[in-house]
């Protein structure tokens, strides 16, 4: 099953605490003491095999089965009368702090497995350097079950900290249960975002043309943080009732740990657009639209179902969806989800579904994705038909990125038909939770608990193209989405619009846009005269001629490139049957990566893939890697590569087929065309590879140029430097043996050509 757990803006800051949501109450207190602290006592975290944690994390994750684990759990008992040391401030307010260590953990977190906070008293983390703080949680975070998850601090220190006032000494509870060693970068709870960008290429932001008119059911989603130290998705749903209870669906097979020590985060979303393209999206920043805890209410295996109860009411910009339970095959299907921990992805199918029997369970089977796909961390994942309500969460499948497109696998949805009736009991169905009346609908729309009753609120929730990447383009005709979030319908409202921040056009739209719906418009073009990074920025006011009651959701801007002068690329690898060990990329005369392709899809040889790109003037070189050493051969099929040129010309064409680790080629584009330039280096051979210490380099060029090549470890080191003047032909013996065994790698300079190579000693 694809797997990935975790989850997480308000209004104000006030709203945040009266929902049990993360608080900023500023910095931990004992930040600001002049009285003298009392030394924190450090407790180091043990070692573990993390190599063996990885290894079974590979055969989960190949399977499928349990949640994405970015961390190992160290089971700890330190509390408030157990661990840690208390400091008595001049008037009886205390301070109590605990340290934790685990060498080399790129993130720390824990589980409270108590946790009751008198009003007044506040818990923050951070690290011991204090550049990573998280807090303050506050008795606006107590919860029945008495227990609080806690999202991440980036390192391998954290400090707990618990403020308590004179006024309540002694009256609150916390334990800590659980310190976790992250040892996956996490781009949602780290300062750094190492993992934003995660997912595979073929994936869409929400905000993408393919999200135009679904930004109620993209509100619905968030990621989730469960036991600690998995990830998955899911989504709110609505109830016959209407009442905003937080029932929060997901899959069964994400349901690791209490849910009361869960975090959900919605509205993690890009607000940059990146749309199946070789570009990066980008974190909207905090504040976090983060919860804490949750209830089960029911689950059952046969349709892969969890049905949640949040421990408080989400805030800001959320939506309850709708749900159909018939039994009636969508003839379309959209998947909202969070795949590898990245921000907010959507997918779409065009054909029907079909229903099947996978793994045990009863799923819709969406049998080849036309746009995007899933990926382990989407687990759990709300299925919406062409009416845009659910009809099922994600359970697992074999889809995944292929470069820019997915890889024609199947994915399997557990059947929301099927979850209703469950197996008989409450605990086991959802009719009880979602229909509390036992109406016996069919079908339910969603709910808005932010129609507040605004006449007049016209907003740009996104902007519909002007992303990625255009070739030769100096005109574009923008469009935006417009959407009614006024209860009056909208008939004429004025739109503002510029580039790069210069001059605004206006554009005055006229039209009958009902309460809670959307359209796309388009405005008239705007001219882009530079190459280069360019931003497009539009506002909406004026709603029915009226002054707009709500100034929040009016803006919308997307970021482009424009390259002149340039031409189109295509990159095609046709793989063997071990496409996973390829990938490519081309760098510019700055060692820059300027595209980049692969990893492949394994099992099936002689499939081609063809990636497209715009470069500018200049020169390039295109590099190819394989992880196993054997290039594009696998001892009975053969690959092949080649690079054309806008008119079909070849500037890259594959010259051996066992190319090693990686071979590379140059090329140059020109304002009239492009052109291959042949490589100075013709050959570059390394044997034996493995080595027990001694191994040779032998390579040739097409004429005499001088030569450096130098040995590196793998933690870049050098070892050993060689150096010729000028000759055509060069054979070097290398000698290792007073070594350690390792990776090594070979790095050989020609003229403007580098090319590197890696040599294992056993």
């Amino acid at each position: 099953m694809k797997s990935f757990f975790l989850t997480f803006l308000a209004l104000t800051m006030l709203v945040l605490a009266a929902n049990a949501q993360t608080t900023d109450l500023g910095k931990p207190r004992s930040w600001f003491q002049k009285t003298t602290m009392r030394h924190a006592p450090v407790y180091n975290m043990p070692a573990f095999d993390l190599q063996a944690q990885l290894q079974a994390d590979a055969i989960n994750e190949a399977n499928k089965v349990g949640p994405w684990r970015f961390g190992y759990e160290h089971p700890v008992n330190y509390g408030l009368d157990n661990g840690g040391d208390w400091t008595v401030l001049p008037n009886g307010d205390r301070i109590w702090r605990i340290v934790f260590r685990s060498a080399n953990a790129l993130s720390m977190n824990v589980i409270f497995d108590q946790f009751l906070l008198p009003e007044g008293a506040m818990v923050h983390l951070y690290s011991e350097d204090r550049t990573s703080m998280i807090g303050a949680y506050t008795a606006a975070n107590n919860n029945a079950d008495e227990m609080l998850g806690t999202m991440l601090i980036e390192g391998e220190s954290l400090v707990v900290e618990y403020f308590e006032p004179a006024a309540v000494t002694g009256q609150g509870k916390l334990n800590i249960g659980m310190v976790i060693h992250g040892y996956k970068s996490v781009s949602l709870y780290v300062s750094k975002l190492k993992a934003l960008n995660s997912s595979g290429k073929c994936n869409n932001d929400v905000k993408c043309p393919l999200g135009n008119g679904w930004q109620n059911q993209i509100n619905s989603v968030a990621i989730i943080m469960s036991g600690g130290s998995g990830l998955c998705t899911g989504a709110l749903v609505n109830n016959t009732a209407q009442d905003g209870t937080p029932y929060f669906l997901t899959a069964n097979h994400c349901l690791g740990g209490n849910p009361g020590t869960w975090v959900f985060r919605f509205n993690w979303d890009s607000p940059v657009a990146i749309c199946a393209q070789n570009a990066a999206s980008s974190d909207p920043g905090a504040p976090y639209n983060d919860v804490n805890g949750a209830t089960l209410r029911a689950s059952s295996s046969g349709s892969d179902f969890g049905l949640l109860q949040l421990n408080s009411m989400p805030t800001g910009n959320v939506y309850y969806a709708g749900w159909n339970r018939s039994t009636t095959p969508a003839t379309q299907a959209t998947a909202i989800h969070h795949p590898s921990g990245d921000v907010k992805k959507i997918s779409r199918e065009n054909q029907s579904l079909s229903a099947q029997t996978w793994s045990g369970a009863q799923t819709w089977q969406v049998a080849n994705w036309d746009q995007g796909t899933t990926e382990p961390g989407s687990s759990g994942s709300p299925l919406f038909d062409q009416n845009q309500r659910v009809i099922g969460q994600l359970y697992g499948g074999g889809a995944a990125c292929s470069g820019l497109v997915n890889n024609g696998q199947p994915d399997y949805y557990g059947r929301f038909d099927v979850s209703w009736t469950g197996g008989g009991t409450n605990s086991s169905r959802l009719s009880n939770w979602l229909d509390p009346s036992g109406s016996g609908v069919m079908i339910l729309d969603g709910y808005d608990p932010n129609a507040t009753g605004i006449a007049n609120d016209a907003g740009l929730p996104q902007v519909a193209n002007m992303s990625g990447t255009y070739c030769n383009q100096t005109s574009f005709n923008p469009q935006i989405v417009l959407r009614n979030y006024g209860q009056s319908t909208l008939s004429s409202a004025t739109i503002n619009y510029n580039i790069d921040g210069g001059t605004n056009s206006s554009f005055n739209w006229s039209g009958s846009l009902a309460s809670s719906t959307s359209t796309t418009v388009t405005l008239p073009s705007v001219t882009v005269a530079t190459s280069g990074a360019h931003s497009f920025n539009a506002t909406v006011t004026s709603p029915n001629g009226q002054l707009d009651s709500n100034a929040v959701n009016n803006s919308a801007s997307s970021n482009f490139n424009v390259v002149l002068n340039g031409q189109s690329i295509n990159v095609a690898i046709t793989t063997d049957s071990w496409g996973s060990e390829t990938t490519w990329d081309i760098t510019n005369g700055s060692s820059l990566t300027v595209a980049s392709g692969g990893p492949y899809p394994d099992g099936t040889a002689n499939v081609t893939y063809n990636d497209l790109t715009c470069l500018p003037v200049g020169c390039y070189t295109f590099n190819i890697y394989d992880s196993y050493g054997d290039g594009l051969t696998d001892g009975n099929n053969n690959g092949n590569y080649v690079v054309t040129g806008p008119t079909g010309a070849n500037l890259v064409t594959m010259s051996a087929v066992n190319f090693g680790f990686g071979t590379s080629h140059n090329f140059c584009v020109t304002a009239t065309g492009v052109e291959a330039v042949p490589a100075l280096v013709q050959n570059v051979q390394i044997y034996p590879n493995p080595t027990s210490g001694i191994f040779t380099v032998a390579l040739g060029l097409n004429r005499n140029n001088e030569m450096n090549l130098q040995v590196y470890n793998a933690i870049g080191q050098l070892v050993e430097t060689h150096y010729n003047s000028g000759a055509q032909n060069y054979l070097y013996e290398i000698d290792l043996s007073d070594n350690p065994a390792g990776i090594y790698f070979v790095k050989v300079v020609v003229g403007d050509e580098v090319l590197t190579r890696k040599v294992i000693k056993a």
